[in-house]
């Protein structure tokens, strides 16, 4: 199993793809840590989107408030496909930066 670390991500308001998952590839598990730097709560959400899907309320796995000044650790055990995605936003820009490692397998 392979394990990736993303480079960390400042979210905005607008989607952000955090990961695709590469052709011959599944996601198994995930880490992701949340850091605000802003003075007030922001909302991170996440979606696991299929291929040549859109995120919304079907596949949105996490609505989560990070208070201010604050970290948020969480993880999971999704399945997800090859070009299947991660997509992130944040209820403000450029406040809360997102680090994702994931654990893939070859198919």
């Amino acid at each position: 199993m392979t394990r990736h670390r993303r480079d960390p991500v400042r979210l905005g308001t607008s989607e952000s793809s955090l990961q695709a998952v590469a052709l011959g590839y599944q996601l198994r598990y995930y880490e992701l840590a949340l850091l605000n730097g802003s003075d007030a709560a922001v909302t991170a959400n996440m979606w696991f989107v299929p291929s040549g899907g859109s995120a919304g309320d079907a596949n949105k796995i996490l609505e989560y408030s990070v208070r201010a000044k604050d970290t948020r650790v969480c993880d999971g055990t999704p399945f997800l496909n090859a070009e299947d995605q991660v997509i992130m936003t944040a209820s403000e820009a450029d406040a809360v930066v997102a680090h994702l490692a994931v654990l893939g397998e070859g198919q």
